[in-house]
């Protein structure tokens, strides 16, 4: 099951335009942040990981939480947490960027910089609960 990833209309691809991948059947599991997989396991403090931030939320992973909390009104519960600066090259992510995960565990969508404006943290968490509102995916 760690290795399965899904493709579908509540999973964004990655702000370059890459739709999200499905998982190639194989037999092996590879940790991956790509949307549609689920987190792999990261510690993000001392006795708490990625495993320990999820439940019946949404979960923002960054090392900006300042510049994401500020556009955190969205339609569900969300709770933003501080990604270390030592796993930005994993997760394809600069300094600004954010993986959202959905309370399934899996990645949502990623955005590798800092937002372009205000409204897409709210219409990435849109976008995975009701894939066709209208506006989900702007």
């Amino acid at each position: 099951m760690l290795g399965v990833g899904c493709h579908s209309a509540a999973v964004l691809g990655d702000d370059d335009g890459t739709p999200p991948e499905p998982s190639d059947g194989g037999t092996d599991y590879v940790p991956t942040t790509r949307p549609g997989h689920r987190m792999p396991h990261l510690w993000l403090a001392h006795s708490h990981s990625t495993l320990d931030a999820f439940g019946e939320w949404f979960t923002l992973l960054t090392p900006d939480p300042a510049r994401w909390e500020q556009q955190s009104s969205t339609p569900w519960p969300l709770r933003v947490e501080l990604l270390p600066e030592e796993h930005l090259e994993r997760c394809g992510l600069r300094p600004h960027g954010a993986l959202l995960v959905r309370p399934d565990g899996h990645i949502g969508a990623r955005r590798r910089d800092r937002p372009p404006s205000d409204s897409v943290l709210r219409n990435a968490v849109t976008t995975t609960t009701h894939p066709t509102a209208p506006g989900a995916g702007r």
